[in-house]
């Protein structure tokens, strides 16, 4: 993942992070306080974030599309899996060219096939009810053979995993 150099984006690591990517290493999940014993994972509505934090999540879906059987899966609060997938994109994109066009008229034909996906996503996360499961972690090591490896292999995709098993043979 590129790392930002304006001090208001997320991936803002400071003045000066070596090279331009964020270092992989190991985590272990924490309890949100240090007097929990428990790690509690979060869950929050994709509809209760904020429009620029919406659009930065599914300009990420955007790039991770084009990438063969790529889909985004959760748990809805009775527990029922649900998913999220490019093919099931297409009957969204007439809800965003509304919303673009009741915000400004000709908007939505000022955007590019980029933008206007991206648009489309977040309306499909809105009516599927999507929602996001942070677990946190704190960093143990720096694992420089494991970053070496993904370098050497195109496995900089800006995914964090906590199961080794997903992670596949390295």
């Amino acid at each position: 993942m590129e790392c930002s150099r304006k001090k208001h984006d997320a991936r803002y690591l400071g003045p000066n992070p070596k090279g331009t990517r964020l270092y992989l290493g190991r985590y272990r999940k924490v309890p949100d306080d240090r007097y929990e014993i428990n790690v509690s994972e979060q869950s929050m509505e994709y509809s209760s974030l904020k429009w620029d934090s919406k659009y930065c999540m599914a300009d990420g879906f955007v790039r991770y599309e084009k990438r063969p059987d790529w889909k985004i899966e959760w748990k809805d609060l009775n527990g029922k899996n649900k998913e999220a997938h490019k093919d099931l994109l297409q009957t969204h994109i007439n809800t965003a060219m509304i919303k673009a066009e009741n915000e400004e008229q000709g908007k939505w034909l000022s955007l590019n096939l980029e933008k206007r996906r991206i648009r489309a996503w977040i309306e499909m996360l809105l009516d599927f009810n999507y929602r996001l499961y942070i677990t946190p972690v704190e960093f143990v090591e720096y694992d420089e053979k494991l970053y070496e490896k993904l370098c050497e292999i195109g496995g900089d995709n800006g995914c964090v995993t906590l199961d080794e098993k997903e992670l596949g043979p390295l």
